[in-house]
């Protein structure tokens, strides 16, 4: 596959992850409903924590698609806050992304 990569929350007892592999690029409408996935896969209580790094990441993908997507390999990490273990990965391992 061209173009893959995850996104993934880590730390405090938590790894899940949302994959791509693919093609063609992953659209921004893709990458938001990954990353909608990934949110719904966790429970309110951790949802809450962490939600400030799921918007930090969301704006980083909107601003990515603002200027034409991002190319792989890039990695993002956003922390949770007062939390330095817990946080929200963005792997692009190749290809295009937020297109």
């Amino acid at each position: 596959m061209n173009h893959r990569g995850r996104i993934q929350s880590q730390g405090g007892g938590i790894e899940k992850s949302e994959n791509w592999a693919k093609n063609s690029s992953l659209t921004i409408c893709e990458g938001k409903i990954k990353l909608s996935g990934l949110k719904a896969d966790h429970p309110k209580k951790i949802l809450k924590e962490r939600i400030n790094a799921f918007a930090k990441l969301e704006g980083f993908m909107n601003n990515a698609n603002s200027q034409g997507g991002v190319s792989g390999p890039i990695s993002k990490s956003y922390p949770v806050l007062n939390h330095k273990n817990k946080r929200i990965d963005l792997e692009v391992q190749k290809g295009q992304a937020f297109v």
